[in-house]
């Protein structure tokens, strides 16, 4: 596009008016797609108003060029941050599915699975777009659960370890002291209600 408006400015192969439609329809297209793909109305609806603006107001040739090329940098400004808003919401799937389905035998693997992801892919976007790594978020919510529980109930230990989906007493019992400072039966005894 960049391409042919210079050409079409330099050569004088198309005059004003068309040229400042060709344009307008160019940008109102590709608007057109980033509505279809969900971006901000509110965003979208700025931007074609301030492009029409701009383009009637546009006086001269290389102060259209000029024009042009700080709307290209607005547009791309918007894609970028609909990417980013994208990743956000992409990040807060996967949390929120852990945090709902903590209690069964979740894995980095099953969790992959689930979200189209390669293993390692997911890995180390997990690691980059939150706080910890994935086993260390969901021992998160797992203690945190477990925690809950041995405040308000009174099930054995066991099967505590159970219902937040951890499958070995010992392990959850070494990952619980790791997080909380105290085993699950001093946390119990000192924090019962």
């Amino acid at each position: 596009m960049d391409v042919y408006v210079d050409n079409a400015i330099s050569r004088h192969s198309l005059g004003e008016m068309e040229l400042k439609t060709l344009v307008q329809n160019a940008w109102y297209r590709m608007i057109s797609i980033l509505e279809d793909e969900g971006l901000n109305a509110d965003d979208l609806s700025y931007l074609k108003r301030d492009c029409l603006v701009k383009i009637y107001a546009c006086p001269y040739a290389e102060d259209f060029k000029r024009l042009f090329h700080v709307m290209e940098a607005d547009f791309r400004s918007l894609v970028r941050k609909y990417k980013i808003d994208s990743q956000s919401d992409i990040i807060k799937n996967i949390l929120g599915y852990i945090d709902k389905h903590y209690n069964e035998q979740l894995t980095l693997s099953s969790l992959a699975k689930q979200f189209n992801f390669s293993y390692s892919y997911l890995s180390s976007y997990f690691r980059s777009h939150s706080a910890e790594g994935f086993s260390e978020y969901l021992n998160k919510v797992r203690i945190f659960h477990a925690a809950e529980l041995l405040r308000k109930g009174t099930s054995a230990i066991s099967d505590v370890c159970g219902a937040v989906g951890y499958m070995d007493q010992s392990y959850f019992t070494r990952v619980f002291k790791k997080s909380v400072g105290i085993t699950p039966r001093e946390y119990r005894r000192k924090y019962r209600r």
